[in-house]
């Protein structure tokens, strides 16, 4: 398989080795060689406010810098250039960092008018990097447990950041990404039982799990298990967390939560399931939104 080569893009310029390392540290603080505790993890996945570490001008600039390219002037390529061939060693995080920087910097970020650009900017931009990531051989998919333990990584420490490459996904609009992302799970899932002699106690109620729409703001309303938790009972919470996102994908055929971003008007059911799921949409951000696709444009990023 050939890999991309370095572009002429500028892209390089944008997203540094430098920032690439930030992403990384700030989303997993903890030390390669430590052993994760599950509590600890869920507080800082699910119970501290990162926005704080996402602020930072060197994060604003380079959204900013990539928000004036232009989708149509971003082909994969560049983007799949800045983390070099999957041979070297650092490629597994640079892939982890980039999809950090794409998917979740946006989203600490961006509010209002500019949430646009978390779904049909940079969104589009993480999705396509993940298609490249999945299409890799097994001995180089990042999706692959076994690729991380072949390169030192340890196991948890592995699933940690193969969860955040699972993002785009689970933030997709399209039911086919979710499909593809239960598979992906399931594959880490049995590899992760195996490895740990461990049992997900959710796989009992998984068929009942994917027929419950408000599973996803249950889950989220409760927050990951708290007390003493093991870092493998944290992992399956998890799992649970990202198969909840599918279940609202393929009843409502789209993700709501983008609506008043995207500028469409919510569907039959979808304005309960918004208000249930605390989600209050500014009407005067959806009709401006609306009014900039009419005009084909998009309001200037500006981020204080």
């Amino acid at each position: 398989m050939n890999y991309p080569g370095p572009t002429k893009s500028g892209i390089s310029g944008i997203l540094t080795p430098s920032l690439i390392g930030y992403a990384n540290d700030i989303t997993f603080p903890w030390p390669l060689d430590s052993k994760l505790d599950g509590s600890d993890v869920g507080d800082v996945f699910f119970r501290t406010d990162s926005a704080p570490l996402w602020t930072t001008p060197p994060v604003k600039d380079a959204l900013i810098s990539l928000s004036k390219i232009g989708l149509s002037n971003i082909h994969s390529k560049d983007i799949i250039s800045v983390l070099g061939s999957p041979k070297q060693p650092t490629f597994l995080h640079n892939a982890v960092g980039v999809i950090l920087i794409l998917d979740q910097g946006p989203r600490n970020l961006f509010k209002g008018i500019h949430a646009r650009y978390i779904y049909d900017y940079f969104g589009i931009l993480a999705r396509n990097l993940t298609s490249y990531l999945v299409s890799l051989p097994p001995f180089h998919n990042p999706f692959n447990l076994q690729t991380w333990l072949n390169a030192g990584i340890e196991l948890s420490h592995a699933l940690l950041r193969i969860s955040m490459l699972m993002a785009p996904l689970c933030h997709s609009d399209d039911r086919k990404d979710h499909m593809l992302h239960l598979k992906l799970t399931e594959n880490v899932r049995s590899f992760y039982e195996e490895a740990t002699r461990t049992k997900d106690p959710y796989r009992g109620s998984f068929s009942k799990d994917l027929k419950d729409i408000y599973l996803f703001a249950n889950i989220l309303n409760q927050g990951p298990p708290q007390g003493t938790v093991s870092i493998e009972q944290f992992v399956y919470w998890i799992m649970r967390y990202f198969t909840s996102h599918v279940v609202y994908v393929d009843w409502f055929a789209r993700s709501p939560f983008r609506n008043c971003a995207v500028g469409r008007d919510d569907k039959e059911g979808e304005k309960e399931w918004l208000r249930y799921c605390g989600v209050k949409n500014d009407e005067m951000v959806r009709e401006k939104v609306k009014e900039d696709m009419g005009r084909g444009v998009w309001t200037p990023l500006e981020i204080e």
